[in-house]
């Protein structure tokens, strides 16, 4: 078995981006629901459109989430399923 290595950048960026409240919501939100926008994260939360995206963005810099274009909408989805397991 290949054993990786921990890269700390990465795992320091990844646990920053889980550490505010916000976005653990967020992350339950698209497991919940892979199909829900930036818009109908931000209604399902009552936050702002521009706060949700905010925190989207971070969790994609921390290879966490990616967003995938469904027509004029993103919709923001895991990179990895384990991942998504996670906050079922």
């Amino acid at each position: 078995m290949k054993h990786r290595h921990l890269n700390p950048e990465r795992a320091a960026r990844r646990l920053s981006a889980f550490a505010h409240p916000l976005r653990m919501n967020i992350l339950r939100s698209v497991a919940e629901n892979h199909h829900r926008s930036v818009s109908d994260i931000a209604h399902h939360l009552h936050q702002s459109q521009p706060q949700i995206s905010h925190h989207v963005a971070i969790l994609e810099r921390a290879d966490i989430l990616r967003t995938r274009a469904d027509g004029r909408k993103r919709c923001p989805i895991f990179i990895t399923p384990e991942m998504k397991t996670f906050f079922l």
